[in-house]
């Protein structure tokens, strides 16, 4: 049986992010958390169960929602394909060049 002993999160400001795992898993520190602390784990306050690492990152990581548009792109649509052309002719059109081609104006 495969168990999880850790689990590792990077965190901008470590002592909010103690405060709130502390409140959302009902955890608690392994050992007391000093001021210029820059990583914790947290332990279940049941005392058994899979720990949670808490580790200041430097790393800034955005996240971007992808639009139907995106998803087109990245399937290989043309370029100049709109943005409601649906996924499946978006497909057909990879597979069999010829379908997904437009005349030209």
């Amino acid at each position: 049986m495969l168990s999880v002993g850790t689990v590792v999160i990077g965190v901008h400001d470590l002592h909010r992010a103690v405060a709130f795992w502390t409140q959302a898993l009902k955890y608690v520190p392994k050992r007391e958390v000093q001021p210029d602390d820059d990583f914790m784990i947290l332990v279940p306050a049941a005392g058994h169960g899979t720990h949670l690492a808490l580790d200041v990152s430097e790393t800034i990581r955005t996240l971007r929602r992808t639009t139907a548009t995106d998803d087109l792109r990245s399937t290989g649509a043309p370029p100049d394909t709109p943005a409601t052309t649906s996924v499946n002719e978006s497909a057909n059109a990879s597979r069999n060049p010829s379908a997904g081609s437009r005349p030209s104006g």
